[in-house]
């Protein structure tokens, strides 16, 4: 009709460009529209139905339309119950899509973004060059995805894995033997490296030019893996560090106790600076240390407000600590979730939360459980309903 409209008026090629863009700029095409569904008694919810279900797994789960398998489960109403949509869920873990799907996850939840443009000091790290970045990023990328899919698949094996991927570039940063720049995964000293805490291209990425970044790592794990915010600083404060170096005669540590001795600055750093100078031993290059500028690393922290409070010495514990703690698969549940329906964490409430993280447990805190966990949810087989 429109391009009927437009073409009386001023002919075929404006008609048709006319409809192009009107095409292109439709609420349809741009959004999945989750309209209709059955309002659900007594409640502010509606439970989608099939085929709207459909679009939503198969967005979640590989990141594009839904397929002839699962548009013929949804005709058939195969996806209302509990069973037949859990039995397309774990069809769909097999497809390879699924494998890029649940990386654009975890870019996101573990700010992978912070590798995208490495910059360090040229003085300190004169190996340091765009290709060692991209092997730093390629490395830890490679072993999340194997922690995930291939060996380990738990929350514990994430925060606990020995192990990393290395190429001729970065192998010495890990301790490890290796040539070319063809990656492999290798062992790694356990009493140094430990999980995703560990991995040098995630250390590389929480620190600055020069030195590492005690603050952007404790932000890190308050944030992704406990689920606790931080606030800004104030504006008032200037967060710029001065250029230290061996006539400093301080750590990065010490710097930053005096500086953020003040009142203004204590209540929030007492939590964040406890987990951050737990990452003291990893310069910024994620390179393992025992000194820096000549002077001995104090790596002890302290966790507050967890369910797992107390004091540890170095990463590798606080990565033990936190495979413990209650609160980390509480976290990943969340932000799981909140990826899943393409909201911000702060729209979730727990009792979205909880049958997931119920499922979670149940299921070992096996990662991939963890996906059918929260397809099975109501949270995602429901809307709210229009105010």
């Amino acid at each position: 009709t429109f391009f009927t409209e437009s073409y009386g008026k001023w002919g075929w090629k404006d008609a048709i460009r006319l409809t192009v863009e009107a095409m292109i700029q439709s609420p349809s095409f741009l959004y999945r529209i989750e309209g209709g569904g059955n309002a659900v008694s007594g409640s502010q919810a509606v439970l989608l139905d099939d085929h709207q279900i459909a679009s939503r797994l198969s967005y979640f789960l590989t990141d594009t339309m839904p397929d002839d398998k699962l548009m013929a489960a949804a005709d058939a109403g195969k996806l209302r119950t509990r069973e037949g949509l859990g039995a397309e869920a774990r069809r769909l873990l097999a497809d390879v899509r699924t494998r890029d799907a649940v990386a654009s996850f975890h870019a996101q939840w573990l700010r992978f973004d912070k590798m995208d443009k490495l910059v360090k000091a040229a003085d300190l790290f004169p190996a340091f060059d765009a290709d060692m970045a991209r092997s730093l990023k390629e490395g830890t990328t490679r072993w999340v995805d194997h922690v995930f899919w291939e060996e380990g698949r738990t929350l514990q094996a994430l925060l606990r894995d020995d192990h990393a991927y290395v190429d001729g570039r970065i192998a010495s940063i890990y301790g490890a033997n290796a040539s070319g720049h063809t990656m492999s995964r290798v062992p790694v000293d356990s009493a140094q490296r430990s999980g995703i805490l560990t991995q040098a291209g995630l250390l590389a990425g929480f620190a600055h030019e020069r030195n590492d970044a005690p603050v952007l790592r404790g932000v890190f794990v308050l944030e992704r893996l406990l689920c606790q915010p931080t606030p800004a600083p104030p504006t008032d404060v200037d967060t710029n560090l001065p250029t230290l170096g061996e006539a400093s005669k301080m750590t990065t540590r010490q710097q930053l106790e005096r500086s953020h001795s003040s009142a203004t600055c204590a209540g929030c750093h007492h939590i964040i600076d406890g987990i951050g100078f737990g990452f003291g031993n990893y310069d910024a290059l994620g390179r393992w240390r025992t000194t820096e500028f000549g002077l001995p690393v104090d790596a002890t922290g302290e966790l507050t407000n967890t369910d797992v409070d107390g004091r540890f010495d170095g990463a590798v514990d606080l990565g033990r600590k936190l495979a413990a703690s209650s609160l980390v698969p509480a976290c990943v549940s969340e932000h799981m979730l909140g990826y899943a329906l393409g909201v911000a964490r702060e729209e979730l409430d727990g009792c979205m939360v909880q049958p997931i993280l119920d499922a979670f447990a149940a299921g070992r805190y096996d990662l991939r459980e963890l996906l059918v966990a929260t397809v099975l949810s109501d949270a995602f087989r429901h809307r709210p309903a229009s105010p």
